[in-house]
């Protein structure tokens, strides 16, 4: 007797609504069985017909990381008029009718002059203090970028909206390294997937903020993203993505942290065997971070940075959430478990660490 082997049926568009502000909306969008023809897609704000647009700008990213031969697949709409707090923004796919990822979104953000011109007197009082935001991937981390973006001026960030488009994402640890020193001397705002170490390319009076993510759950939404964002994992399971990605995943908060000379390999992929000094060296790095902030403690998070810095946050609506969610087996957690023991340990100290900072500051 045969037994039929069926194909997972490929969706006829695949894309995502990445990038909202009061003025513009940014994503990508591509056929994925007809990477010749360039997506059409219209845009509704609550409900109602916006405007179209053909998602044909050139993305090296998309190239490189989403299996787009040409890698034009991206697009940008601007607003006939700038957003309310609150506006829905849908994004679909004009042939098929189907609402891309991230779609409906909502615009979050809003400029607060007061709040700004706050932290402009807390940085005089400080002496140039300058803020550096280690992003830890999938911990919150795009959310509290986005908050954080509402308090400075484009020209106070590094990297900011505009180089972040032109890259498709967040400029390289080598290409931070190699940025000439003058263009890292204005801004105020420093944020990215970078190592804590890179704080030192700063100078003095730089203030570390990261936001850690329970382990296992943090390394589970890491493969949903990459099953949903990269063409060649969607038949995979998030097991055998986790073999492939694995020197990736595993630790990778600790990675983050265990590194103190400016002169080693700065790449979170390495070492490639983690080791009880690591932690160790991670642990102690983690301690000079002026905050500290917990995904699954969000709220209370967002409550300690304002008062550390009187940003005046309220809470908000979650970005970059992996909507498509694989289950795992009972099995799987225990490996991710076992292969994270690093950073379970470099977590639940981070945690007590939240905890009595936020104790104190009430």
């Amino acid at each position: 007797m045969k037994v039929a082997i069926f194909k997972r049926k490929r969706k006829p568009v695949i894309g995502t609504l990445g990038w909202i502000t009061a003025t513009e909306i940014q994503g990508w969008a591509f056929y994925p069985n007809r990477t010749d023809v360039h997506a059409r897609l219209e845009v509704r704000v609550n409900s109602q017909f916006a405007g179209s647009i053909t998602a044909d700008i050139y993305r090296s990213g998309l190239q490189e990381r989403n299996g787009h031969p040409t890698g034009k697949c991206g697009y940008r709409f601007e607003f006939a008029s700038p957003l309310q707090l609150g506006d829905k923004v849908e994004v679909f796919d004009v042939e098929s009718g189907i609402p891309l990822g991230g779609s409906p979104g909502h615009h979050r953000f809003f400029l607060q002059r007061r709040e700004r011109e706050s932290f402009r007197i807390r940085r005089a009082q400080g002496e140039n203090l300058k803020l550096f935001f280690i992003h830890v991937p999938k911990t919150a981390g795009t959310t509290f970028r986005h908050m954080l973006y509402d308090r400075f001026e484009q020209e106070e960030i590094y990297p900011n909206s505009a180089l972040i488009r032109e890259k498709d994402g967040y400029p390289s640890i080598g290409e931070f390294i190699s940025a000439p020193r003058e263009l890292l001397q204005s801004p105020i705002l420093f944020h990215g997937h970078y190592p804590w170490v890179m704080h030192q390319l700063l100078g003095d009076n730089v203030h570390k903020l990261v936001f850690l993510r329970e382990p296992v759950s943090r390394t589970v939404s890491n493969l949903n993203h990459f099953k949903n964002l990269n063409p060649n994992h969607r038949d995979l399971s998030l097991h055998e993505i986790y073999a492939i990605a694995k020197r990736h995943m595993s630790n990778l908060q600790t990675r983050y942290f265990c590194k103190s000379d400016i002169n080693e390999d700065l790449s979170v992929e390495t070492p490639r065997t983690m080791t009880q000094a690591h932690l160790d060296n991670a642990v102690r790095n983690l301690e000079t971070c002026e905050f500290i902030g917990i995904t699954e403690c969000f709220d209370e998070s967002i409550e300690l940075v304002n008062r550390l810095y009187d940003f005046n946050f309220s809470a908000v609506k979650s970005m970059n959430v992996t909507k498509q969610k694989q289950e795992v087996s009972e099995s799987f957690l225990d490996e991710l478990r076992d292969d994270n023991k690093f950073d379970v340990a470099l977590y639940e100290y981070g945690l007590r660490l939240f905890q009595k900072r936020l104790s104190r500051s009430s």
